[in-house]
């Protein structure tokens, strides 16, 4: 029984860009990747500053041609080199755990690493792959677990402070439609901008890593290529 569903693809996720409605040049626009760090999402709504970020876009084509934008809030950010995939070393992995049993982390991954982002080992369900707040994080700044919404922490007014919003356009894994057809699916952390001010209190200078990836399928082989940045958040 699923509990809990995915909300449409939010406005501020911007489609594929560099490519013609009927697919073609497939190398040049993955060799084009870092063109692509401007779409990561810095705000969802003006109310809400992105921590992290994890969406997959898929062109309906033969070759898959797929784009992988992430973010994620790292005390390190300042340091991000090119040629990895920096935002991995920002994000703590948590292994086939329930969703009840999150607020609880908090001794379980290292308290430098702000978000967290769940493997779904040896289990199958939708929205596995989630991304939250490390709880730790939460608890030092006094936020309360609330009994709705994804992973949502409250302030001692009961105003939300962090949450996760989990999106979904079409099914990401069907490859049959039109060649300009576009499918997605993906997760936020969002902060308010009190909630932003009081987390760079505890870690000062932290940023957003930011990630993209780019790549499709030609004959059973993938081409690849991945750009990487780092951007400075601070509340608006």
């Amino acid at each position: 029984m699923v509990l809990i569903g995915p909300e449409e693809r939010p406005s501020a996720v911007d489609p594929i860009v560099g490519r013609d409605r009927f697919g073609g040049r497939n190398d040049e626009w993955v060799r084009s990747a870092p063109e692509a760090l401007a779409c990561v999402v810095a705000e969802l709504t003006a109310e809400q500053v992105v921590l992290a970020e994890d969406s997959t876009l898929v062109r309906a084509e033969s070759e898959f041609p797929t784009e992988v934008r992430r973010s994620a809030l790292s005390v390190g950010g300042s340091t991000v080199s090119g040629g990895t995939e920096e935002t991995e070393k920002a994000i703590a992995p948590v292994r086939s755990i329930w969703r009840r049993e999150y607020p609880n982390l908090g001794d379980m991954v290292p308290p430098e690493l702000a978000i967290l982002r769940h493997d779904p080992l040896w289990y199958d369900s939708p929205g596995a792959n989630w991304l939250a707040l490390n709880p730790a994080l939460a608890t030092s700044l006094s936020w309360i677990a609330a009994d709705d919404g994804l992973f949502r922490r409250l302030n001692e007014d009961g105003d939300v402070m962090v949450e996760t919003v989990w999106w979904a356009d079409g099914l990401r894994d069907h490859r049959r439609g039109g060649l300009h057809d576009e499918l997605g699916e993906g997760w936020f952390v969002v902060a308010s901008q009190s909630a932003v001010a009081a987390i760079l209190g505890l870690l000062p200078g932290a940023a957003r890593a930011v990630t993209v990836r780019r790549s499709y399928v030609a004959r059973d082989e993938e081409a690849a290529e991945v750009a990487t940045g780092v951007e400075v958040l601070r509340p608006v």
